[in-house]
């Protein structure tokens, strides 16, 4: 038998029904929550799950974007979420809004939104309110503070949009603002300051101090925790111990870690060139030798351990092509420090954190503590990370090999956890940092953020006069930029919504909507007083003027998703405090396919 269906919510229902059908008898059902999420978790662990299931996030209209939005907010379990819209369902939703069916034209949008999208997940509570941005700023401004993030979509009037950043900014509340408008995505965040100990960096160094091999103070650990002194090993004692490959059969040398034959040849490269016991290849040419040294080194003991055991002999040394392979990126001075930790370290609000004033003042003050830490404690370095890469080696040395860096890595969380008590006692103020935390800082030490934008407040300055950073970030952005389309710079198309969001707090309607040919000169005008309170003159061609007004204020259901899905994941870095968000304003263009990010 063979089933149709009209609208893609009816075959989501049915596709449900199915399922719930299917599961209901069987024994796999009662599915615990690590394996209903596994996934998610392996992204953002047990701890940012547990952010974003006491989370509450506010979506201010909900209209295609809106509920995309919530859509990939619910299904990974968000905690609650509270829609405010006051516009009843017409026809124009129900041909571009997933969660809106034809039955529910005449109803709420806020109450048939919520409803279906609670039908995803039954472990997320949601709510409505059936009433204005407007009216709510009005009659309860403190409505909007018992949020995690607040999303507003649609959100076209410029006085009200000042207004929520406004109250929003002032309590440190996440704004996203998203707008779907024809062939154009626009994501704007507006947050003071957002941390991210663990930002999940795509590239990043492997922290194994190989130029200075670390003596651990374990006698400290034997005494405060009672451990025993024959189960650790120093760092260079360790790899001294097993350098004399020469006297081992080639199994043993086919499964020594790689660390130690970087460590081994990298002190004969040292010797041959003169350099000093902490120097380490710099530059292609000196990477190259070592490279060689690790080769010939290689090819030399594959002649001289012709081992009379069959299976010996067929073993190839993997590892010291892992060796090889590891010169460029394992190799990294012990006090290296990334760019943006530094920044951190160097932050005014690290000598502020006394005054007790400061957002997030717990992760400022072990900001603190780490610069006490690199300068008195640990030779200029941050504290180690504590893990190393997979390699091929036997189970016995690498076991070895991780516990020697946990130990010490776990006595750089002690020596941390000394500075910060010594700044909380100069301060006068309690030590409340969770040994947990402590450990997570530690470990993320090499991939801090902080994320601090704009208020949207400031970006909507009305004269020129009017001088402040965003302004000036914003100006300077638009002076060295093609506003004509021609470079395929996508900062028109930000002007172009601003125009549209000008012109329809002006008229109350969006340019198009009933006649093109009429609203292309009141658009153009927006435009051109746009221009003028930045300080330019009209640089753009008009067949952008005229696709906004063909536009209408369509939603296409397309764009719609894809800037649903975006935001949705700046969300989820916001909520759970890991990765790092975008900063700040993010354009896309359906036309070609592109996407640009722009902060001022």
């Amino acid at each position: 038998m063979t089933y149709w269906f009209n609208d893609p919510l009816t075959l989501f229902k049915a596709m449900s029904a199915v399922f719930d059908a299917k599961t209901s008898n069987s024994p796999s059902s009662d599915v615990s929550k690590n394996d209903r999420y596994d996934r998610q978790l392996r992204l953002w662990g047990d701890d940012g799950q547990l952010h974003l299931e006491n989370s509450k996030v506010c979506l201010v209209n909900a209209t295609a974007t809106g509920t995309e939005i919530l859509k990939s907010l619910v299904l990974p379990a968000l905690g609650s979420f509270t829609i405010v819209d006051d516009n009843k369902v017409n026809d124009e939703d129900v041909s571009k809004n997933f969660f809106i069916d034809s039955a529910s034209v005449g109803k709420s949008r806020a109450k048939v939104a919520t409803q279906l999208l609670l039908e995803m997940n039954s472990d997320v509570r949601g709510d409505y309110v059936e009433e204005s941005v407007e009216s709510l700023l009005r009659t309860d401004p403190l409505f909007f503070k018992n949020f995690t993030v607040v999303i507003a979509t649609s959100f076209w009037n410029e006085k009200t949009l000042v207004k929520l950043s406004e109250l929003l900014w002032d309590e440190n509340i996440p704004l996203l603002v998203c707008n779907s408008y024809g062939f154009i995505g626009y994501i704007r965040l507006q947050i003071p300051q957002h941390i991210s100990i663990d930002s999940h960096p795509d590239n990043f160094l492997e922290d194994l101090r190989l130029d200075k091999p670390f003596s651990g103070m374990f006698f400290m650990f034997i005494i405060c925790f009672h451990w025993s002194a024959s189960n650790y090993l120093e760092l260079k004692t360790f790899f001294e111990q097993n350098m004399d490959l020469e006297t081992r059969s080639r199994k043993d040398i086919a499964h020594t870690p790689y660390l130690i034959l970087l460590y081994k040849y990298l002190k004969q490269w040292q010797q041959e060139k003169g350099m000093s016991d902490d120097c380490l290849p710099s530059n292609y040419r000196e990477k190259s030798e070592l490279k060689s040294i690790i080769n010939e080194a290689m090819k030399k003991l594959k002649t001289t351990k012709m081992s009379e055991n069959e299976i010996e002999r067929e073993l190839e040394l993997e590892n010291f092509d892992e060796a090889m392979k590891a010169v460029n990126k394992m190799l990294v001075p012990s006090n290296y420090i990334p760019k943006e930790t530094k920044q951190i370290l160097e932050h005014s609000l690290v000598s502020d954190v006394i005054k007790k004033k400061t957002r997030n003042n717990q992760f400022w003050l072990l900001v603190k503590a780490l610069v006490d830490f690199i300068s008195n404690k640990n030779d200029g370095c941050l504290p180690l990370r504590g893990s190393i890469p997979d390699m091929t080696a036997d189970s016995e040395r690498y076991i070895k090999l991780q516990k020697i860096y946990v130990t010490k890595a776990t006595e750089d969380v002690y020596s941390l956890q000394v500075c910060l008590q010594e700044a909380c006692n100069t301060f006068g103020i309690p030590c409340e940092v969770s040994d947990n935390i402590l450990k997570k800082f530690c470990k993320n030490a090499h991939c801090l953020r902080v994320v601090e934008t704009s208020s949207i407040a400031s970006e909507f300055c009305v004269n020129y006069e009017t001088t402040n950073e965003t302004m000036t970030k914003l100006r300077q952005t638009l002076s060295t930029s093609d506003l004509n389309g021609d470079g395929g710079n996508e900062l028109i198309f930000y002007l172009m919504l601003r125009s549209v969001m000008r012109f329809v707090t002006l008229y109350n309607r969006f340019p198009g909507a009933d006649e093109v040919e009429a609203d292309i000169n009141l658009l153009k005008c927006c435009f051109k007083e746009l221009l003028n309170e930045f300080g330019f003159q009209n640089l753009s061609k008009d067949d952008f003027i005229h696709e906004m007004c063909r536009y209408g204020g369509c939603e296409l259901s397309s764009v719609a998703a894809f800037i649903g899905g975006c935001a949705a994941h700046e969300v989820i870095k916001l909520i759970i405090g890991q990765y790092v968000p975008v900063n700040s304003t993010f354009i896309y263009n359906a036309m070609t396919s592109t996407t640009a990010t722009y902060n001022w």
